[in-house]
């Protein structure tokens, strides 16, 4: 433990508080560890008993609980899923509450009416969406959020704040976790599949899964809203009438253009002109104040009744006929002393809200700015406090949020950052940028990014991005990180060229994981251009096994040995193990699609042994899954299971999403060989999340193509070809021509199973006219005997037999022995 003086909410004076030393923090990493290695058996929701690990509890259970939550369940070395899950539903309310976004309301005055109006729309038979529109300040956010506050006992809650930057897919994303929350999980599955969400198919698909639900949605906002939202609240207006229990409301600061003067005349939409509070309402208000009783009825004839206004005037005449600007520079800046005025300057600097003690950091890097030492403030050195804080929130200066989390009206942070100086900014960004280098995480250190580069520090700026962009990136967080990342570049062009490669290196990786994979082979041979041949050999040899596992993705083997041998050549003379263990990676992956195995798992071996020397878990994870696909491709598949679990395990402790994804794929994939469909859809369907998270369009295609094809042998053929054709088009988008052979494939199954025979032998033609010249002799064969079985089973035997012929001759090399067994055992079932 390790002892600092702070301030502590209630008391005067700074505190002891105790710490975490990093030797404690990793003891409790230990510990935890320790504990996630326990062996216990699980009892499923189906009584399936499993002898799993305590760390492996989430795998069995809904995504909503704690690991100490789960942990507390486990009782003599067992665990209850059904019991656990049901005795907890029933410690919960019975109703879901997505409303943590909302703004805490502190105080609320008067708008009984109002109120009133909102619990009888709730309950009508014929309105289903109701527009409160007002003037900034005028409260509307705080109406909606008391009321929705009032109600959560009784009805599933839905809260979204809409921005400028909010597209429909951003929007529906977290409406797909309300509703699966509610067992409703038809939405998540489609964003799964659609990058490009279509407003018919939306539409359609929440009046299914809306339906016999009880529900309030609400959309704080909406005048900011993107033509693609705005087009689909025009058409959720219609289906809203079909579902009775579901009802919407929008706050906007002008009457929205998302519905027609029709609508409001056929009374399925109520608008609600919120206007300032009633005379008594707002004495009571001003009272609370301590405003005198003598002044209340100018103040009030003043204001209008405008809720903000009046948390904020003391003096009648000085808010007579003037604009917004105007009075909030006379009745709010005038009247803050100078604690209050740098507490709110400071608040206007962030884009999001962030904790109280953010203040005092703050506080803490200015001054160093100021006097140029790093000396320890005592308690009176600060201007902010936690008194002077509960103050500006109790005026109504700032807005709180669930966990002490503080923020400002946007009226107010518009108008306070315009009014600091250029040095003020650059200070301001200075400190929060350190502030947000406190915390490790990736969003943190996006955030840091953005105020460095507000702060025209662009030497920390680059630091930040070249010392974090890859975990940030791994993290699945790379889509904020591009545009930082290329404002960078542009703010700083006489960058220094050590800089300037790691920055176009990271922009490669940014467009690799996107999708735009010539966009990034382009950065990574700018770089090359770039690099001095003697000194940065270390990033010539990175160049070299990063575009070569582009290439190899394409299916392109000979220019991906190219640039893996190239690779492999630099990284040897400077003993760059790093690049080695993914160089051996990518050979592997070379010699795999060869079929020339026992290479292959020499390769993937090599590059184990090398990230187990240096300690590289998402390597070691990386290597153990290029050993559990070659154990596939041998018909091992237990072997092959085992392998990729322990991969799993791996790239688990790194948190890498993408590595995650790719190993769960995997999984699936071998659980379906097993026959475990139900297990594999699992695991896919965790897949495709994580690509959908880290926005990596690759993985989550090639997952999603995955969870298809366990879908088509679990019966479910309309759900796995409405799956195939984004996906289709995303691997067009790749240019991968194994992976469009492959849709081709799926489609043949999904033809053959429907009894469209003729057009399923036109799928499975087109699959294998696309693999056959590409040299990679295992898939094919293995292609040729599974098809082979579905021309025996639509009796084209005569067809089938040319299919095993030209498999057992793929087979014949000595690479693929149990695939040649398994031919021979299909044709001799023929002949007889």
């Amino acid at each position: 433990m390790e002892i600092h003086t702070k301030h502590v909410k209630g008391f005067p004076t700074v505190k002891k508080v105790y710490f975490l030393t990093p030797v404690g923090f990793q003891a409790a990493l230990d510990l935890k560890a320790e504990i996630e290695s326990i062996p216990i058996k699980v009892t499923d929701f189906d009584g399936k008993v499993h002898k799993d690990i305590v760390g492996k509890l989430g795998v069995y259970l809904p995504g909503r609980y704690t690991f100490l939550e789960m942990v507390m369940g486990v009782e003599h070395g067992k665990f209850d899923c059904a019991s656990f899950h049901e005795s907890r539903i029933k410690a919960e309310r019975r109703y879901v509450n997505y409303t943590d976004r909302k703004p805490a309301v502190r105080n609320f005055y008067g708008r009984s009416e109002e109120m009133k109006l909102l619990s009888q729309f709730i309950n009508s038979k014929t309105a289903k969406v109701m527009v409160v529109v007002g003037i900034p300040g005028m409260g509307k956010t705080t109406l909606i959020a008391k009321f929705v506050q009032d109600i959560r006992d009784e009805r599933n809650l839905f809260w979204y704040r809409v921005h400028e930057w909010v597209t429909l897919k951003l929007l529906l994303a977290p409406l797909a976790e309300f509703l699966s929350q509610l067992g409703r999980k038809g939405l998540e599955s489609y964003l799964s599949r659609n990058d490009v969400p279509q407003v018919g198919e939306v539409t359609v698909l929440l009046e299914t899964e809306l339906k016999d639900l009880s529900a309030v949605i609400v959309l704080d906002d909406v005048q900011k809203a993107d033509p693609s939202v705005d087009a689909f609240l025009s058409a959720i207006v219609a289906v809203l009438e079909n579902l009775p229990q579901v009802y919407v409301i929008c706050t906007s600061r002008e009457i929205p253009s998302f519905y027609s003067r029709t609508a409001v005349f056929k009374g399925s939409v109520v608008e609600l002109m919120l206007d300032g509070l009633d005379k008594e309402s707002s004495f009571r208000l001003l009272r609370s104040r301590d405003i005198s009783e003598k002044g209340l009825m100018d103040i009030y004839l003043a204001t209008k009744g405008h809720p903000l206004f009046l948390e904020l005037v003391d003096n009648p005449r000085s808010a007579l006929g003037k604009n917004v600007r105007m009075f909030i520079e006379q009745e709010v800046l005038s009247k803050l002393d100078f604690t209050e005025r740098r507490i709110l300057e400071v608040a206007s600097i962030f884009r999001y809200p962030v904790l109280i003690e953010a203040f005092f950091t703050m506080e803490e890097e200015i001054s160093k700015q100021l006097d140029g030492t790093s000396k320890e403030l005592s308690y009176n050195d600060y201007l902010v406090d936690y008194d002077t804080m509960d103050s500006l929130l109790s005026k109504s200066l700032m807005h709180e949020s669930v966990g002490r989390m503080v923020g400002m009206h946007d009226l107010l942070r518009d108008f306070f950052y315009s009014r600091l100086t250029p040095r003020q900014r650059v200070s301001y960004h200075s400190a929060a940028c350190r502030y947000y280098l406190q915390n490790s995480s990736a969003p943190s250190h996006v955030e840091a990014l953005y105020h460095a580069l507000k702060a025209q520090e662009h030497d920390m700026a680059i630091r930040i991005a070249a010392s974090h962009g890859r975990d940030i990136i791994a993290k699945g967080y790379g889509l904020p990180f591009a545009p930082l990342l290329s404002e960078l570049q542009a703010a700083a062009p006489g960058m220094g060229k050590g800089e300037r490669l790691e920055l176009l290196m990271l922009e490669g990786e940014v467009l690799d994981v996107q999708g735009e994979w010539d966009r990034a082979i382009g950065r990574y041979e700018e770089a090359d251009r770039l690099a001095d041949p003697a000194a940065d050999q270390r990033v010539l040899a990175e160049i070299g096994w990063r575009v070569g596992l582009i290439h190899l993705r394409r299916s392109n083997l000979e220019r991906a040995e190219d640039c893996f041998n190239r690779s492999l050549e630099q990284a040897t003379a400077i003993d760059d193990k790093h690049t080695l263990v993914n160089v051996h990676y990518g050979l592997g992956g070379i010699m795999q699609d060869r079929g020339r195995m026992h290479e292959a798992l020499a390769e993937y071996q090599r590059s184990h042994d090398l990230a187990r020397s240096i300690g590289d878990h998402a390597s070691i994870g990386r290597a153990l899954y290029g050993i559990g696909r070659i154990y596939t491709g041998m018909m091992e598949h237990p072997q092959a299971l085992k392998a990729k679990k322990e991969a799993l395990e791996e790239v688990e402790r790194t948190g890498d999403v993408d590595e995650i994804a790719r190993v769960c794929i995997g999984i699936g994939v071998t659980l379906g060989d097993m026959g475990d469909h139900a297990e594999a859809a699992k695991y896919h369907e965790r897949a495709v999340e994580m690509g959908r998270k880290s926005g990596n369009m690759f993985l989550k295609g090639y997952a999603t193509r995955n969870l298809a094809s366990t879908l088509i042998e679990m019966g479910d053929l309309s759900q796995a070809e409405g799956m195939l054709e984004p996906v289709a088009e995303v691997f067009r988008k790749l240019n991968n021509p194994h992976l469009a052979a492959d849709v081709h494939l799926m489609r043949g199954y999904i033809h053959s199973r429907k009894r469209n025979w003729e057009w399923a032998k036109g799928e499975f033609n087109a699959a294998l006219d696309i693999v056959r010249p590409m040299s990679m002799p295992l898939v094919l064969g293995r292609w040729l005997f599974e098809i082979s079985k579905e021309y025996i089973s639509n009796g084209d035997r005569e067809g089938a037999g040319e299919l095993l012929a030209e498999a057992l001759r793929l087979s014949s090399g000595g690479e693929a022995e149990n695939l040649r067994k398994e031919v021979q055992v299909a044709l001799e079932r023929m002949s007889t």
